[in-house]
């Protein structure tokens, strides 16, 4: 009996045995943004949810992995609620924005450009605190660092609305010269008395 009953405990406890981290396999996939989409090596293209990150009990916790065109992370961090890192904001609603540059350990901008030109791609994903955690997933999204960032196009002026006239066409060579109209004398007002009946 003792020994039937410490085989069921054990089982128990196996299947109770949770992972720390969900594998991510909820079909549900938050949306973010980023702006903007081209930036020189010391940009700082803005991340930010479109769908707060706030699931039951947990408190937000984004993290945040960029990769540069090599294939190289150069940015992995985790950004908490009330953080004070200049340039992120986590709200504890689960509305969120971070400033895309290099940073050091703890959070703080490094101020060194980004290593390479070409496109980094941004994988982000909502983390809950709560036991077990799960991660969901935001859309994938990517900025391009160039050389330097062309001068926004202005969109050219729209056509004029207001009619206009037909030039004269010019006289055929050795057509006779067309008569100039006579211009009529001002019109002189004549000043009398008017005549009255009666």
């Amino acid at each position: 009996m003792r020994r039937t009953f410490g085989a069921l405990a054990m089982a128990a406890a196996g299947v109770l045995a949770l992972p720390e981290v969900g594998s991510a396999q909820q079909q549900e996939l938050l949306q973010a943004r980023i702006s903007p989409t081209v930036v020189t090596p010391t940009g700082k293209p803005v991340l930010e949810s479109i769908d707060a990150c706030l699931r039951s009990a947990s408190l937000p916790q984004v993290n945040v992995v960029v990769t540069s065109p090599s294939g190289e992370v150069v940015v992995d961090q985790y950004h908490l609620v009330d953080t004070t890192e200049p340039g992120v904001v986590v709200d504890a609603q689960g509305n969120w924005s971070v400033e895309l540059q290099l940073r050091d350990a703890d959070g703080q901008p490094t101020g060194e450009p980004f290593p390479e030109l070409g496109v980094y791609t941004v994988q982000t994903d909502c983390v809950t605190t709560y036991q077990p955690r799960a991660r969901i997933p935001y859309n994938d999204v990517s900025f391009e660092v160039v050389e330097t960032v062309p001068p926004a196009t202005t969109a050219p002026a729209p056509p004029s609305t207001t009619p206009t006239t037909p030039e004269d066409p010019a006289p055929a060579p050795g057509a006779p010269d067309a008569p100039v109209p006579d211009t009529p004398a001002p019109a002189t007002p004549v000043v009398r008395e008017p005549d009255f009946t009666g």
